[in-house]
């Protein structure tokens, strides 16, 4: 079956299925909108500043609506007007979802959870896959163990909130100025996943395993100029547990495989943490990251780059980058990552204020190999490792239920490995208001 026939047949068959949805009965019906704002201003020290310019802003009016079908089954519905110095005017459908939690009887009772829709999928690390799509999910739990099926197509979604750039044409289509209200849609692409969590041999530890499948339909238009489509897979194994009380770590890796045109995918991902959780003084937190992907030393270019062999730059379906500043995706890429969170008011009898959160964070970012990463800002004659380190503090406040504000800040220092040594700073701030 062709790439278009498939797209054409999810096609028919997402409208069906959305049709659907609206017959279901509702008798409990609970409705409300949320406003979000933000504003960012982002500055290379030692140079002038142009407010016009430099400083970045939007907002987002969010309708919503929830309500039971049944005692088990439920829907949900969210749509959304945003505004951006891009695109003044943009209308989506960011949920529509039936989920459903069914008693499973039997000698060992279990529980079926199901949600069909758009909604969100990811899977058990959110370092492969972490986006918003169109189609399925069911989970299985008994005692000590889950088992997770999802299916999710990305073709239906709106390309300015499309955020899977894997190839050079993921990147000419996100690049194409939206114009009207409603559209242009994402790039027909289907991710499919699996995930098993069982005890560990360990006790009160956990253990994931987990497969993801990622197929691009594109047909030979919609390729850019000398791009390919990408297929992908992934295998992931994880675990989690306590140290000594309050100390937890977990870990994860995964190994890619998959093509773009005639190259041939393998590569690999690893990471992990530790927490050490301090409540008896001011809820306070310590954290510990690292992670490591592949890269490929002949990488050219960062997307489809490969000269020669294999390519064994892991490639991720959505984006997870670790600093506010510099936001380069986990291919090619080293980082560890501490940082240190407090309510400093938590004693307060005002709980506005007692919930009041700061968090600092510090990273040090390297690549895997000299090849190319995302942001494409190493200097090509330079070979070093050393990218640069990263400070944030972020500074999070919910005065009421109802209203939450965020201020953050970052300094980003560069090495000498990279295209420019000016230092680089951002400041933002944000809210989100129910109504």
């Amino acid at each position: 079956m062709t790439p278009e026939r498939i797209y054409k047949k999810m096609k028919i068959a997402h409208i069906i299925f959305c049709s659907l949805l609206f017959l279901f009965p509702i008798y409990s019906f609970d409705f409300g909108v949320t406003l979000d704002g933000n504003t960012s201003l982002p500055l290379s020290l030692g140079t002038d500043v142009d407010l016009a310019s430099d400083l970045s802003y939007g907002g987002k009016a969010s309708f919503w609506a929830n309500g039971n079908v049944n005692s088990e089954t439920s829907l949900e519905f969210q749509g959304s007007y945003t505004y951006s110095q891009t695109r003044p005017f943009f209308l989506e459908l960011n949920t529509l979802q039936y989920g459903g939690q069914f008693f499973l009887s039997g000698k060992t009772p279990g529980i079926l959870n199901i949600k069909a829709g758009r909604t969100s999928f990811s899977d058990f690390s959110g370092k492969v896959f972490s986006h918003s799509g169109d189609g399925i999910s069911l989970g299985l739990d008994y005692p000590g163990i889950n088992i997770s099926l999802f299916g999710a197509y990305a073709g239906f979604l709106q390309q300015p909130s499309n955020s899977i750039l894997m190839t050079q044409s993921d990147v000419a289509d996100s690049a194409v100025d939206p114009v009207p209200l409603w559209g242009p849609l994402g790039v027909p692409r289907a991710i499919e996943g699996i995930a098993l969590t069982i005890p560990a041999p360990i006790p009160d530890h956990t253990l994931l395993l987990s497969g993801i499948f990622q197929q691009d339909f594109r047909s030979d238009d919609r390729l850019a100029s000398g791009g390919s489509r990408m297929n992908t897979y992934y295998a992931g194994l994880g675990m989690m547990g306590p140290i000594v009380p309050s100390l937890y770590y977990s870990f994860y890796g995964y190994g890619n495989t998959g093509s773009y045109g005639s190259e041939t995918i393998l590569a690999y991902l690893a990471g992990g943490g530790i927490n050490y959780f301090i409540p008896t003084f001011h809820s306070s937190r310590l954290t510990l990251d690292a992670l490591f992907s592949s890269g490929d030393g002949d990488h050219t270019s960062f997307y489809e780059g490969n000269q020669s062999g294999y390519s064994t730059a892991f490639v991720p379906i959505t984006s997870a980058p670790a600093g506010t500043i510099f936001t380069a995706q986990q291919t090619n890429l080293f980082y560890i990552s501490s940082s240190y969170s407090v309510k400093p008011f938590s004693g307060s009898p005002h709980k506005g204020l007692a919930n009041f959160l700061a968090l600092a964070k510090g990273t040090a970012f390297f690549r895997s190999t000299p090849g190319a990463i995302s942001t494409g800002n190493t200097d090509s004659e330079r070979d070093g490792l050393y990218l640069g380190t990263e400070a944030d503090l972020n500074l999070v406040l919910r005065p009421t239920s109802d209203l939450g504000l965020s201020f953050g800040g970052g300094i980003y220092f560069p090495s000498l490995n990279m295209a420019s040594q000016a230092i680089q700073v951002k400041a933002s701030a944000a809210f989100s208001l129910s109504i």
